[in-house]
């Protein structure tokens, strides 16, 4: 058992002595609209002349073709499944602060917003489901929703708890990730319920960004 390997880790609900998906900051500082989310350092090709242009997007194409059958792992080396429960927190201890759980923003309930919790605490279970329903197994770079497993105040019954992006927020600067998504029916208008789950840079961290 285990969680989300190496910047968030997502730990089996099974397991109490978690870990979690390594991370650099909270959750709503990673996402952001697929126009606005970094490559992957890995991925990143010069394209600096003519001459190298197609093999570098040729190398760019078998590269990505590699990572989206790339199984992601948990903290115990077991692949990322869909359907099982994981907790989602940051393996960096102390400072890196807790797990993921639905917070309250003050008068307005519902739908909730998808908030770090300080350390210590694992947050709320989640559960991934795949883009490709025949496919069990969470792999880098394919579409994923997710999906808080916890019980409900009656008042949100009318919203679901997949994740989604919010409308940019342009008093706060950003988008933030809030409950009431879509799970599966890919499409233009079920876009912001998609995520992916990326390699960061050399190291074997992960992060989370959304679906082009």
């Amino acid at each position: 058992m285990g969680s989300l390997s190496p910047i968030w880790n997502a730990s089996e609900g099974q397991n109490t002595n978690t870990r979690g998906c390594r991370t650099k900051g909270t959750l709503s500082s990673l996402l952001s609209p697929a126009s606005a989310t970094e490559k992957n350092s890995s991925m990143v090709w010069s394209r600096g002349t003519s001459g190298v242009r197609g093999v570098g997007e040729w190398w760019l194409a078998r590269e990505e073709a590699r990572q989206r059958a790339t199984p992601v792992l948990d903290s115990d080396g077991n692949e990322l499944r869909t359907g099982t429960s994981y907790f989602v927190v940051s393996s960096i201890w102390g400072a890196g602060g807790g797990g993921i759980a639905p917070g309250m923003p003050r008068g307005k309930p519902c739908p909730e917003v998808v908030a770090q919790r300080g350390s210590g605490d694992n947050g709320i279970l989640v559960i991934f489901s795949n883009s490709d329903s025949n496919d069990g197994v969470v792999r880098l770079s394919s579409d994923i929703n997710i999906e808080f497993i916890f019980l409900r105040p009656k008042f949100c019954l009318t919203t679901t708890t997949v994740w989604k992006v919010d409308d940019y927020d342009h008093s706060a600067g950003k988008w933030w990730v809030i409950t009431d998504g879509v799970k599966g029916n890919s499409g233009a208008n079920t876009l912001t319920s998609w995520f992916r789950i990326e390699k960061a840079g050399t190291l074997d961290y992960t992060h989370l960004s959304t679906a082009p």
